[in-house]
């Protein structure tokens, strides 16, 4: 019994998020503005259509960088990615396979289980 009138604040529990929030799918799970990585290919093939040669890996590179940040992909990794995506639009090569969006479909399908999914 409270006899000097005070009143007792009582704070809610805060609960951990569920599920695994650690490695590729921390963006996605935490943050719903993660880039997908179609959109980085489909940028990526679009960049090389308008552009190659030196300002072509530059563009490459700055497009990598914002989708490995936005994906929260450790650093080591990210310099890889971005040097691959920098020579991807740096080459004149132009096909008719958008070979960046498809290599960003195939990254959305291993992520999450896709159609070869066991049991």
């Amino acid at each position: 019994m409270n006899l000097h009138n005070e009143s007792t604040v009582v704070e809610p529990e805060v609960l951990p998020p569920r599920g695994n929030t650690t490695g590729a799918k921390a963006a996605e799970a935490q943050a719903p503005w993660g880039v997908n990585p179609i959109l980085v290919g489909f940028l990526l093939d679009v960049a090389n259509m308008i552009v190659f040669g030196i300002p072509g890996f530059i563009l490459g590179v700055a497009i990598g960088i914002w989708g490995c940040v936005y994906n929260r992909v450790p650093p080591a990794i990210t310099v890889l990615i971005c040097f691959a995506c920098g020579a991807y639009v740096f080459t004149p090569i132009r096909g008719p396979i958008p070979l960046a969006t498809l290599i960003g479909i195939i990254l959305v399908f291993s992520r999450k289980g896709g159609m070869m999914k066991n049991g």
